[in-house]
């Protein structure tokens, strides 16, 4: 055998426990005997290589699942927006046809000449209304939108108001960053079954049947038609025009 006894020893003399003695190792009867780990070939884990590809294969999936989130970060921002804003746009159509379909023809003295108040153009359109954009139906007021550019070829509309005698007006932006915005206003002749959309409005015996508003947003087109449903006047009132010296509210 290869690992033989080569004696038996006792210590103490109350302990008469015999050790075995092999090779140069004492050790009890119970005791398991240790020998060194000996691995043949190379040791166990990773190369270098190994190792910088799985860093690699980690920083890829790092990288993807960053921009997968960052990508729906995004696309969420992105849809409040158009949320927030589709219901402006509702609110100031709801307010631009409330007014425009509450409208009063008012008229006013100017060189001894009646007229109504109206006036429209392509960029502006100003009239009389018993609608307030601010306090709702609460006595007539004198309303004007006006269309200015912002830059880099995009359109707003912004609405001034004021009440009859009063000053100054409050002033507000309802529509902002469209491809164009225009107004349009249809023209019948009594004698005429057909008409048609004018850009200018220059009669001042009567006022026009329909307003139009015309949107650009995003190469889409958007249209607003709101028919003027009073078409008598009150001539038993006179105003004034609208002040131009107008403050922001």
């Amino acid at each position: 055998m290869k690992n033989q006894m080569i004696g038996i020893a006792f210590i103490g003399d109350a302990c008469k426990t015999p050790l075995k003695i092999e090779e140069g190792y004492l050790l009890s009867p119970n005791a398991e005997r240790r020998r060194p780990n000996v691995f043949l070939g190379k040791a166990p884990g990773f190369t270098l290589l190994e190792l910088l590809i799985s860093i690699t294969i980690v920083g890829v999936l790092l990288f993807i699942l960053m921009s997968v989130l960052r990508l729906g970060y995004r696309s969420v921002e992105a849809g409040e927006k158009k949320i927030e804003s589709l219901e402006r746009f509702r609110a100031s159509f709801n307010l631009i046809e409330a007014q425009i379909q509450s409208e009063i023809p008012l008229s006013f003295l100017e060189n001894g000449e009646r007229k109504y108040y109206f006036k429209g153009q392509s960029g502006l359109l100003e009239f009389s209304t018993n609608h307030s954009l601010w306090e709702g139906e609460s006595g007539f007021v004198l309303v004007s939108y006006r269309v200015e550019e912002e830059g880099q070829g995009k359109w707003s509309l912004w609405a001034a108001e004021g009440k009859i005698g009063q000053s100054p007006l409050r002033e507000v932006k309802l529509l902002g960053a469209f491809d164009k915005i225009s107004f349009s206003y249809f023209y019948q002749d009594p004698t005429e079954e057909s008409g048609q959309w004018l850009e200018e409005w220059t009669e001042t015996a009567f006022r026009p049947k329909k307003i139009k508003l015309d949107l650009v947003v995003d190469g889409k087109e958007l249209s607003i038609l709101s028919p003027l449903k009073s078409q008598g006047g009150l001539t038993g009132l006179q105003t004034r025009p609208i002040s131009r010296s107008s403050s922001g509210g």
